[in-house]
Formats: structure tokens, sequence, C-alpha cells
């Protein structure tokens, strides 16, 4: 119990603290001894002393966010010892001493001083500070000491003056809309620092859309260091560690850790946020910890399920694999089936996985609708009179159709000297270096850029120079990189395959080929680079289409409704 002149005292960080104004008035405000540690303490002391209530809230949720400074470095290992050592000092100089013998209170601030020099010394062994960083903090230290019983000396326990304030008038902040306002929670292992692919795209372009209509939005990823909360755009990203197995047993090691962290990670903050529905994709059954172990109405987005890729790639082929994938399929099952909605981004995905599942949504409601990105179109990169550009963005695997554009690019491309081809997307098997060695000595193999995986940036910079943007694919349940191509007003050449086929229209927005036919892919190639206008005209009618149905501005309101139609059906249920 804290009362005035006692021994006992709240201590509340400062980030989690706030004190009326009459009351810090009343006390003489903040102690401009403290420049860094305990100044708030010091206050929540002198308001209990002063007859004030200093109450601590359940449940109250405050984001600590980190930063290094001079203080403190990027591993959070104080690296400036002297404030804290000659802060802690003070304090204890100036409200202890009533308590205890002064001498009992210098020996407990050398004590104190010795703990935190064995934890830089510790640090220092660990390499998460600089060599000879202990011996500097020891002479912090021993000066922050002598600093703070001189300064709680010369203080004393006196209490600071009243002082009188005549503040402006308040100026009120802005505020979201709190009418109807979700908790909105979404899956994605993959979200922005961390590679992305199609759909994690997606989803880091919905979550501040989600927030820009005024909703509360948690993403749940994963994290690429040690795990963190953080307010990015909008929205808070919960990036989770891993070595939390347990809700997935018999599958994939990184199946299990991530779909268990999920819900390790919603446990924690429900109490205090609690959440009004999850949404998340299919892909590695992300949400299958939240189906299983919450009661919290989930919509699942359909995209490409792991048994059709399975299937494209020859992965049960593989006896090191095959298992976990069979008992990945099991589980995407189970999802679908125990979703509380479906979010099938065309009608094409619904319909593949009716088929290799037997109709797993008999008892699941389902919505069709598009899925789409921020707009950023500023201005076309590309010259008209200038040598054409072909670009490829996909991972480089047969799905994707790699091999049928190389060989379409083989055919096309000594008709036309003058056009370059760019290929974008991350190479797990090798496919530019065998090009190069199938190549060698003619010039073809100079014409095909090999680029990698790069980053956002780098992306829509290639989007916006290229005059033809090639998606090949076998199969694509929407064929997100469609969509970016169209946003950026270039010639989309693609195959008449799944979602590619109901999100654009052959020869008025796009050029569609059958699939898995380098013929006729080299064919529509060579006409498309014979025919600028054609080009232009095909882009300015994709970029129209992407403004009236793949703008995330359309798309997000469309996500929203069917998250409340997940949680009525749950209510009613």
């Amino acid at each position: 119990m804290c009362v005035p002149g006692g021994w006992l005292y709240p201590s509340l960080m400062g980030t989690n603290s706030s004190f009326r104004r009459e009351a810090l008035a009343a006390i003489g405000l903040f102690d401009e001894t403290y420049e860094y540690y305990l100044d708030e303490t010091d206050v929540a002391v002198r308001m209990v002393d002063a007859g004030y209530v200093v109450l601590g809230i359940d449940g109250a949720p405050v984001h600590h966010h980190f930063l290094p400074s001079h203080l403190r470095n990027e591993a959070k290992v104080v690296t400036h010892w002297y404030p804290v050592v000659k802060n802690r000092t003070y304090f204890a100089m100036r409200h202890a001493r009533s308590h205890r013998p002064v001498t009992d209170v210098i020996r407990a601030a050398i004590d104190a001083g010795d703990v935190r020099l064995a934890e830089s010394d510790s640090a220092e062994q660990a390499g998460l500070i600089a060599k000879g960083s202990t011996d500097r903090a020891r002479v912090d230290a021993d000066r922050g000491l002598l600093d703070g019983i001189v300064l709680g000396e010369r203080a004393g326990s006196k209490c600071a003056p009243a002082v009188t304030l005549s503040p402006p008038p308040f100026v009120r902040f802005p505020t979201l809309p709190h009418a109807n306002r979700l908790r909105i929670g979404l899956v994605s292992a993959g979200y922005p620092p961390r590679p992305m692919a199609g759909i994690a795209r997606f989803m880091s372009e919905l979550a501040p859309a989600l927030a820009a209509l005024g909703h509360d939005v948690r993403v749940f990823t994963r994290a690429t260091g040690h795990p963190t909360v953080e307010w990015e755009d909008g929205v808070w990203v919960h990036r989770i560690g891993d070595q939390h197995r347990g809700l997935v047993p018999g599958s994939f090691d990184h199946v299990d850790d991530f779909a268990t962290g999920v819900v390790r990670e919603i446990e924690r903050i429900q109490p205090w946020l609690p959440l009004d529905c999850v949404y998340g994709g299919a892909w590695d059954v992300e949400t299958i910890g939240v189906v299983r172990a919450t009661e919290i109405p989930t919509t699942i987005m359909l995209a490409t399920p792991a048994r059709e890729a399975a299937e494209h790639g020859g992965w049960l082929a593989d006896p090191a694999i095959a298992p976990g994938l069979r008992a990945l399929f099991d589980l995407e099952r189970e999802l679908f089936a125990g979703a509380h909605h479906v979010h099938g981004i065309s009608q094409a995905v619904v319909h593949t996985i009716d088929q290799l599942y037997r109709e797993p949504f008999t008892e699941v409601p389902v919505t069709v609708a598009p899925i789409g990105v921020r707009d950023r179109h500023v201005h076309e990169l590309r010259d008209a009179q200038a040598s054409p550009t072909v670009l490829f963005v996909g991972r480089l695997e047969q799905r994707k159709g790699i091999d049928i554009f190389l060989q379409a690019v083989a055919t096309a491309a000594p008709l036309h000297p003058s056009a370059h081809f760019q290929v974008a997307g991350a190479d797990p098997a090798g496919i530019a270096e065998q090009w190069r060695l199938d190549h060698a000595g003619d010039e073809l193999a100079d014409r095909v850029e090999f680029l990698g995986e790069v980053d956002d940036e780098q992306l829509h910079h290639l989007y916006a120079s290229a005059h033809i943007v090639v998606l090949p694919s076998r199969y694509e349940s929407f064929g997100l990189v469609v969509v970016e191509a169209m946003m950026h007003g270039a010639a989309v050449l693609s195959t008449d395959i799944g979602g590619i086929a109901e999100v654009t229209r052959d020869g008025i927005d796009a050029v569609l080929v059958p699939p898995a036919d380098a013929p006729a892919l080299a064919a529509a190639m060579s006409a498309l680079l014979d025919d600028p206008a054609r080009r232009a005209a095909l882009g300015d009618e994709a970029r129209r289409r992407f403004l009236q149905h793949f703008d995330i501005a359309r798309v997000a309101p469309a996500i929203v409704d069917m998250l409340r139609a997940s949680i009525a059906a749950h209510q009613v249920g």
C-alpha cells in the first residue's frame, strides 16, 4: 500500500505514465536533475507524498517502441552508464534516507552499479558491445555514483515548491472513427521487410488499407530476428519468433512453428485486445492453429493450394518431403472445412479446390472477389520509341512457365534484334546459369538479363519501364503479376488459364495464349514487338481496368464485408 511518506511507491515506466497537469504543478513539475531514467518514478513518489493517488490500470495496453540512441545500441544494451547510475543514486539519496541510514543507501547504490557493470561485461563477452566498453562503463559508473551522492545531498528530501501554470486551450487531435470498427488479425508469414511472394504482397497492401478505413489491424508474421511488435503505416505488426511447435504435430516444422506462434501471440494479447476476426491465406495452412485452438471467426483466402503446386512441381517424387506434403494436404482440407468464411480470389481457384478435395465447402460460405494492390502508377518510364523491353516476373519454376518463356524468347529474339528481355524472380533451380551454358557463344546469352529476386522498389521500376510483361503460367489462382503490370499500363501477355482469364479480357486489355504452348507465345510476343500502337492500346485499357476493379481502395471494403459476414455467421452458429 502506497501512503505519503511511506517506503513503498508505485513504479511505472515513463511510456506508461500520464499525470494530471494540476497535480504536476502542485509538486513543482519534473525534477530536471533527471535527464533520463527514473524521472517519472520520482514524480510518482512525490505525487504520493503530496497525497495524490497513482494507479496502475489493469489491461491498459501501451506500446513501448525501442529505438537505438546515444544510451542504448541496436541490441538494447546500455552503452552510456553515467545517467543510469547517477540518477539511481540521486533518487535513493532523495527518497530513501528517511527510511534507511545514508551508509546503507550508498552501499545499495554501489551494489546496483556493480550489477550494471556485470551486465556490461557479459554483453561485451557476447559481442553485443565493442571491446573496452566495460572499462569505459566503470569510469562512467564511478563518476555517476559520486555525482548522484553530491546532488542528492544538495537537494535533500525537501519538496519542490508548487508552480502556477497558464496553459493554452487544449487542442484536440484527430482520431479515427470508432463506429463499426473491427479489430482484425491478418496472418501472413511474408511481410516487409521479408521477401514476399504475390499473396504476401497483397496482404502487405491490404493491412494499411483496412487501417485507413478506421479498423484496428494486427498483422501476425515471421520475425527476421528477435520477436517485435511495431507500429507501421497505421498497422500493428507482430513479428513472431520460432520454436512455438505443438498445435500442428506431424507437419513440416516451419508450418507448426508459425501456426502455433500465431496462436500464442493472439492468446497473449486477447485478454486486453480481443480480435473480432482473423483473415489469412491458405498457403502453408498459416491459420490452421487459429481454426483449431480458438473461437475467433476466421476467413480463409484461397490461393493456389499446395496440392496443385506439388503436382506442377513434381514435389511428391522427392521421398524426403513426400510424407510432409501428404500431411499438408490433409491440413488444407481441414482448414477449408473448418473456416467460418472462405474468400475465393477467383472462381477458378474455388473450382480447383472443389476438384482436389471433393467439395470441402459444403458447410462453409464462399465469396468470390478479386484481390488488388495500392496504385503506384506515377509516371511511365517506358519510351514508346526506344528499344522494347519484355519482362518476366515470378519464381523461376515450371508452374510459372519460365521454360515456355525462354523457348519463346529463343524464337522471337532473333526476329527482333533491338528487343531486350528481363527475368525477375527467385531462381532455386539455377535456370539462369543453365541458360548461359546452353547459349554460350551466341547472342541470346547476353540478351536475356536475369535479375534474381528484386525488392519492391526495383520491381515497380521494372514494371513501369517494360513494354510487355509476360506471365506464361501453367496455373494461376489469380495472377497478381498481371494486375501489377496492368496498374503500370504495360501490355500484358499471358495464358488463358485459371484466374488470369477472369482478371483480364483477351484482346482488350491483354493477349492470352494457351498454356505450355511456346510457339503460340513466341508468335504473340513477336506480334506485340512489331506493333507499338497495339501495345499502347492494351496498356491503356489495362490501366483503366485496374482502376475499376483491382485498386486496393476498392478491394478493401469488400474484404471488410466478408469479415463481417464471418462474424455474423459465427454468432448465429
